[in-house]
């Protein structure tokens, strides 16, 4: 379905990942970490990289679960989920172009990624992140997620505070 949203001056659609969008994703994040963030390094690109490519050559539609945002025949956003047991999921891939945030849709991703968790019977999920990706932990927080680690590290470039973030969905109202 195509849909347009107040800020946005073209439309766009919000849809399944199809293993053909690995190298969208791979772009965008690999564009929105080294402009925003400082992460180019080539031990940052090898791990995006690899672990994106990884996610497509292995898409299992019955365990992983990612929506993509298109507009003009170009991957604008995405954000997924992958297992690490038969009850729990790992949020990742979470990006939105610049021209479209502020628009709601990072919220609806992040829902839709969610309820794609309950749809496989996921009970628990976790998220890895920055401490300086504010609007991100902001939307985390808001969801019901809480900080259960915190680790200091350079070795993608700049020092860095990464965070994991922990969601029991059973303690999350699923509406």
């Amino acid at each position: 379905m195509t849909k347009t949203r107040e800020g946005t001056d073209k439309p766009y659609v919000i849809r399944e990942f199809a293993p053909k969008d690995a190298g969208h994703v791979i772009e965008g994040q690999l564009d929105l970490y080294r402009k925003e963030y400082g992460l180019d390094t080539e031990i940052w690109r090898r791990y995006l990289i690899s672990a994106v490519q990884d996610f497509a050559d292995h898409y299992d539609s019955q365990r992983d679960f990612m929506v993509v945002v298109e507009r003009e025949g170009k991957v604008q956003g995405g954000a997924c989920i992958t297992p690490t047991d038969a009850r729990t999921a790992q949020f990742r891939f979470f990006f939105l172009n610049e021209a479209l945030r502020g628009t709601g849709l990072g919220r609806e991703l992040f829902a839709r990624v969610l309820v794609g968790c309950r749809e496989r019977d996921y009970r628990h999920v976790f998220l890895w992140t920055f401490s300086t990706l504010e609007a991100a932990r902001h939307l985390y927080r808001k969801v019901g997620f809480t900080i259960t680690e915190t680790k200091e590290h350079d070795d993608w470039g700049p020092m860095l505070t990464e965070e994991r973030w922990d969601l029991d969905l059973s303690e999350v109202d699923s509406n």
